[in-house]
């Protein structure tokens, strides 16, 4: 943590302790964000439709900020601390966040057995360029997402502003189908969200399951078009107290370790963990838990993600970006964060290992 960053902690807290100003769960996430950086290379989007086509995969970031050189092609957003003051969020990967969106939608449709190409577009290329980039890589179709808009906003609410053109072509550069989503259409448009990670990964799931998309995309509905048959579909619960998810790849154990626990004891307790005779368990990270989520069907075993792993809270710790200080809310799927001082709250432990 910066110098600059640390001095403005203390000086809240000093004020907090000498005015008896009440220090509320907002002003926590202000401070704690100030060295957060965006994560949305796993926000793969859920796709209900498998294709028979090779599917080439770009993102052209064309937002006006960019292009004029005010923001880093690296730049997610904006935080703003407990009294407004905003500071930029960038890509944790420390590449384009045109970048990590790509990976995110290849990972969409690998997780429907397609195997999808990416290269990078730099947004100082127009579309013609890209579009070009694209073709060289031989598939039958080609998917580019314009990005007129990516940002978060976030103070005492969470933001995620987008504005997305995605069109597709066939093998000779030829447009044949086109979608778009904008954050001002959806709800009161002002972009208000309960996780922005979810947001962002339900934004690509409308601009990839557009009806005009799937038109030319799909050859049949994957196992996600039936959301009431994913988790039977998807997960493989054994005898050994293990459940194997086809789609990610992860082994988890079957249940939660049962009691409230710090944040590490939670990783000392997932690390010695020896479910199934495997020994390298660990601390999930958020982006992982918050894949289980997803596959949830609404209202079944409280907060569990699913019939075949068991939760004895809502609230699971998880290996946060900088800190050891994150949890992932099965009452919401939005992933939270904690100063360390806070560390004893009863949430639980879910050890994850990456399965073979």
């Amino acid at each position: 943590m910066k110098l600059t960053q640390r001095l403005l902690i203390v000086l809240i807290l000093g004020v907090t302790f000498l005015t008896g100003t009440s220090f509320d769960a907002s002003a926590q996430q202000s401070i704690i964000r100030l060295d957060d950086k965006a994560n949305f290379t796993d926000v793969w989007p859920t796709i209900e439709y498998e294709t028979d086509s090779t599917v080439a995969v770009g993102v052209h970031d064309q937002r006006p900020y960019v292009i004029k050189g005010e923001k880093s092609p690296t730049y997610a957003g904006t935080v703003r601390g407990w009294v407004g003051n905003p500071w930029n969020v960038h890509t944790e990967s420390n590449k384009p966040l045109s970048n990590d969106i790509a990976i995110a939608i290849v990972s969409g449709f690998m997780h429907v057995g397609k195997q999808a190409k990416t290269v990078t577009i730099p947004f100082s290329d127009d579309h013609q360029a890209a579009l070009e980039k694209l073709k060289q890589l031989g598939t039958k179709k080609i998917v580019i997402v314009t990005l007129r808009e990516w940002r978060i906003d976030i103070y005492r609410s969470q933001g995620f502003l987008i504005d997305a053109i995605l069109r597709v072509y066939d093998r000779e550069g030829n447009e044949i189908a086109q979608s778009a989503v904008s954050h001002k259409n959806i709800d009161s448009g002002d972009g208000t969200v309960e996780s922005i990670y979810r947001a962002a990964r339900l934004y690509l799931g409308m601009l990839l399951n557009d009806t005009k998309v799937k038109a030319v995309l799909a050859s049949k509905p994957s196992i996600f078009a039936n959301k009431e048959n994913i988790p039977n579909k998807r997960f493989i619960a054994s005898d050994n107290g293990t459940v194997i998810d086809k789609f990610t790849g992860l082994m988890w154990a079957a249940k939660d370790n049962g009691s409230g626990i710090t944040w590490q004891e939670a990783k000392k307790y997932c690390e010695s963990y020896h479910g199934g005779g495997y020994t390298d368990w660990r601390i999930p990270t958020q982006g992982e838990l918050e894949t289980l989520y997803d596959s949830q069907m609404e209202g079944m075993n409280g907060c569990s993600p699913n019939k075949f792993i068991e939760l004895t809270t809502c609230s699971i710790w998880a290996m946060g970006l900088i800190d050891s200080n994150a949890y992932f809310r099965f009452d919401g799927g939005t992933r939270e964060s904690t100063i360390r001082p806070f560390n004893s709250r009863p949430f639980r432990a879910l050890p994850v290992r990456s399965g073979k």
